[in-house]
């Protein structure tokens, strides 16, 4: 008798068998409270081939399944912290990075970003049962936690894994925390009714809206008119970010807060944390178990539509005039002395253009400008640069036209990266503190 004959057909059985019970049985949705089904997983990074069971991962410890994807950014950089609380607590706590996404693009993000990889956890790819039946959701990071009797504690923010939290869980065998919950039908290319009834032209101003992302400045254009929108559409933003969008009519750098003046008691209610680390430290949500308090309290979503398509100033500065309303704040234009970049010109290698005006965008940023004069250039920089405003003061004509090549012009760009680029044309920029317009912010009386 041939044994390995017998065993190799009971091992076809075997797995024909349970690749039809994957395929065929559905799972329902688990909510806080209730108790996970002991599936087998399979697919893991770097061995594909081992499956494990869903009650061994959360035997005698809390299991954190830390849904992910290579494109998001915090999802990027809540591996490497998970990895660090992981090192810290040990046995007692066990994490899984759960990615839908296929076997091979995982394999490939962390062939290129070795350093970005967890060392203490492992990582799950193709993954479509917990993320598309037992736990849907709409946005990431997204992290569930389970105890050891396989109950489902808490679905939340993945910022909200703190060292603090697990120690309360551990201790208490119960977590207070706000559940995560996502609007799975949510399209950012929909009309905004969430919150409201059905209109043909609106203005609507609210707070957050949980369960969906964070999103900046959603025109829709007229496709035969450039610059004619009929829509402006902004999710979960900070105010000091929903005003610079509305004064520079989404044209500026978005990072270049410099070109912002805030005359406010607390700057704390303006923008996030990050940007206001004292007031944070002093404030009440510094020591909150919920990393979204902030969040719930100071930002907001914005829509206005209209019924015809205007140019997008005419929008912007209505919305200028909205958020000033809505806020009860004095958002407006000033001439301030303030630091800015002065171009000079003392030995121009400039040569009069003879094409027709024209620019040229790569990856929408303008980096050919033909036929066109000093202050559109000035402008132009203005747009992209991260910190600072450029102030024209090379006195060549403005009304001569000159082509400028501008091969590595990108949104955020650095002061020197623009020095480096102007330098072929005799230009250079200094520094110095003019009177020039800014954007000040301030709180009504």
């Amino acid at each position: 008798m041939n044994l390995n004959k017998y065993v190799i057909a009971f091992l076809l059985v075997f797995f024909a068998f349970n690749c039809s019970y994957a395929q065929t049985t559905r799972f329902k949705e688990v909510h806080v409270g209730d108790t996970i089904p002991n599936i087998v997983l399979s697919g893991f990074l770097n061995d594909t081939f081992q499956n494990v069971a869903l009650s061994e991962l959360r035997r005698h410890k809390i299991l954190l399944l830390d849904f992910w994807a290579t494109w998001c950014a915090p999802c990027i950089s809540e591996l490497g912290r998970l990895d660090t609380i992981k090192q810290e607590f040990g046995d007692k706590i066990a994490v899984i990075a759960v990615g839908y996404q296929d076997y091979n693009t995982i394999n490939k993000f962390f062939s290129l970003n070795p350093l970005l990889k967890p060392q203490r956890y492992p990582v799950l790819t193709h993954e479509s049962i917990l993320t598309r039946q037992m736990f849907p959701h709409k946005t990431i990071p997204h992290l569930v936690w389970i105890d050891t009797a396989g109950k489902v504690i808490a679905i939340t923010q993945g910022a909200d894994v703190t060292k603090d939290n697990i120690n309360k869980l551990l201790k208490t065998g119960s977590l207070v925390i706000r559940v995560k919950k996502d609007i799975a039908n949510f399209n950012i290319n929909l009309p905004f009714h969430l919150r409201d009834s059905t209109y043909t032209a609106r203005s609507i101003f609210t707070n957050i809206t949980n369960g969906i992302p964070s999103f900046e400045a959603y025109g829709f254009s007229d496709p035969y008119i450039p610059d004619w929108i009929n829509r402006i559409f902004i999710g979960n933003c900070q105010i000091r970010d929903m005003y610079l969008l509305a004064a520079y009519q989404g044209k500026v750098c978005r990072t270049n807060f410099s070109r912002m003046i805030l005359e406010v008691k607390d700057s704390l209610k303006y923008m996030q944390p990050d940007y206001a680390p004292v007031s944070f430290k002093k404030s009440k949500y510094y020591h909150s178990p919920n990393s979204d308090d902030w969040d719930q309290d100071n930002l907001y979503c914005y829509e206005l539509t209209l019924p015809r398509f205007e140019h997008a100033s005419v929008l912007y500065n209505y919305m200028l005039e909205d958020l000033n309303r809505f806020l009860n704040l004095n958002g407006r234009f000033e001439k301030r002395e303030v630091k800015c970049y002065l171009l000079v010109c003392k030995h121009p290698a400039l040569k009069h253009s003879v094409q027709n005006p024209q620019i040229i965008y790569k990856r929408g940023n303008p980096v050919i400008l033909k036929g066109q004069t000093i202050d559109k250039l000035t402008e132009v920089l203005n747009n992209c640069i991260d910190d600072g405003q450029i102030v024209n003061e090379t006195r060549i004509k403005a009304d001569q036209l000159y082509d400028f090549d501008l091969p590595d012009l990108k949104a955020g760009i650095s002061a020197d990266e623009i020095r480096a680029l102007l330098q072929p044309f005799g230009i250079e920029m200094k520094e110095g503190f003019r009177n020039v317009s800014v954007f000040v912010l301030s709180e009504k009386q």
